[in-house]
């Protein structure tokens, strides 16, 4: 696959996302949600969702009127984003754009969710880390950009918090462990943006009488454990998820396993290179995960889906592979991952003609 060819890979998401948009029902009450929070706006009278997606929403309606064809715009210009800076930035870039054919990104991009957002922010911090990581002493600017970066995502969405607190973590154990000042990095960032965000929270209680908005609104607890479990074996591999009815669970055990194998190592292996950057995004993946666990059984969470472990995806795998690779590698991933996208979309034509022809037929 020669590097012109990648180009393809931007062209084929823009393409999905307006395919699916008319194909499928891609808007759900959360998406109704947020286009009320929007409506609203500059006026603030609900909290359940933090304000930078809906935000976005209400800009981008000035020019198109319809929040759902803004959400798409959105999702569009998020994907493109991450193919601009990870071009432009990251060396590895073609390994990121043929991860971007993920299937955990199907259901993102193809709905009006918040989520598509978190991709071009994160994105953002890595390169902003491994830009500070390469410099000579110590730069305060890097610490502001870093602070509103990581406030920005948690006003994307409130989990993000995890993230927030496994930074402070991460720099306070590599601090202790090698005595290096420019670990303070992390906890100045983490410190600043919990300021900004308990700021935010306390505006928010101020205009709508919540902190995160009326919980009890959304019913009762009711966890389905066994399916909560099954989606986060099943988010450990970007190849394919369920492509044709849902995986047997002890298939998903079995390539949990395999896989996890396969992680340590590679794990160990950016561990004796010393990629801070790498080093950090695995583990604060980690982190929101072992959180997003801890709070789901009291919170108004029925199943932790893709949605909720997307932000986990994102910053473990690009933290795995946003680094150099063997190159029998990188051929394997990529003619894997390619394999396993065309057949996600064949399935999906094959399901919606087989819907069409059912609707002919009565």
């Amino acid at each position: 696959m020669k590097s012109k060819l990648y180009v393809l890979i931007p062209v084929i998401q823009v393409l999905y996302i307006l395919f699916t948009s008319y194909f499928f029902i891609t808007e759900t009450n959360d998406s109704r949600s947020y286009y009320g929070i929007a409506s609203q706006l500059p006026k603030i009278s609900e909290s359940l969702f933090p304000i930078f997606y809906p935000f976005l929403l209400r800009i981008a309606s000035f020019i198109c009127g319809s929040y759902f064809v803004t959400s798409k715009i959105i999702n569009v210009i998020c994907i493109l984003s991450f193919f601009l800076i990870t071009k432009k930035y990251i060396e590895e870039w073609k390994i990121l754009w043929l991860f971007s054919l993920s299937w955990f990104f199907f259901s993102i991009l193809s709905n009006s969710w918040s989520e598509a957002v978190l991709i071009p922010l994160m994105t953002a911090i890595f390169v902003l880390q491994r830009k500070f990581w390469n410099t000579k002493g110590e730069n305060n600017i890097y610490i502001i950009y870093h602070t509103l970066l990581l406030f920005l995502l948690f006003i994307t969405k409130y989990s993000m918090v995890y993230m927030i607190i496994g930074t402070f973590l991460f720099g306070a154990l590599m601090y202790i462990y090698t005595k290096q000042r420019k670990f303070l990095f992390f906890i100045y960032s983490a410190f600043f943006s919990i300021i900004l965000a308990l700021l935010y929270l306390y505006a928010n209680y101020q205009l709508t009488g919540y902190f995160t908005g009326n919980r009890a609104a959304l019913g009762d607890l009711n966890i389905n454990l066994r399916l909560s479990l099954f989606n986060t074996l099943q988010a450990v591999n970007p190849f394919f998820g369920n492509i044709y009815g849902r995986t047997p669970f002890f298939v998903v055990i079995i390539i949990f396993i395999i896989l996890s194998v396969i992680y340590i190592n590679r794990i160990f292996t950016i561990w004796r290179e010393k990629k801070t950057e790498n080093l950090y995004f695995i583990f604060v993946g980690l982190f929101y995960l072992f959180f997003l666990w801890a709070s789901y059984f009291y919170t108004k969470i029925d199943i932790l889906n893709i949605r909720l472990l997307f932000p986990f995806c994102f910053l473990f795998f690009l933290g795995l592979i946003a680094n150099n690779l063997e190159t029998k590698k990188i051929k394997f991933y990529k003619y894997l991952i390619i394999f396993m996208y065309t057949l996600q979309i064949l399935i999906s034509l094959n399901n919606i003609l087989s819907h069409n022809n059912y609707y002919l037929s009565h």
